[in-house]
């Protein structure tokens, strides 16, 4: 039986998360991802955190219209 991986080439390539406020949620991804081994990989472009095992698999980010992310009702 294989282990999931989040940075794999099965299933997806990506996951992509709005964010109102980046740095308060890679703080956040920081703590949650890092006990399950993964990595914060660093900035990229505009404002992007980028977040993976060996590679970006879980991106968070401003949204691209500049208006603030939908709410989870």
């Amino acid at each position: 039986m294989s282990t999931p991986v989040i940075s794999g080439d099965s299933i997806f390539s990506h996951v992509f998360i709005g964010a109102a406020d980046v740095q308060k949620s890679a703080a956040f991804y920081d703590a949650t991802l890092g006990a399950l081994g993964i990595k914060n990989l660093g900035p990229f472009g505009n404002g992007w955190v980028l977040f993976g095992r060996e590679k970006p698999a879980f991106i968070i980010a401003r949204p691209g219209n500049g208006e603030a992310p939908p709410a989870m009702a």
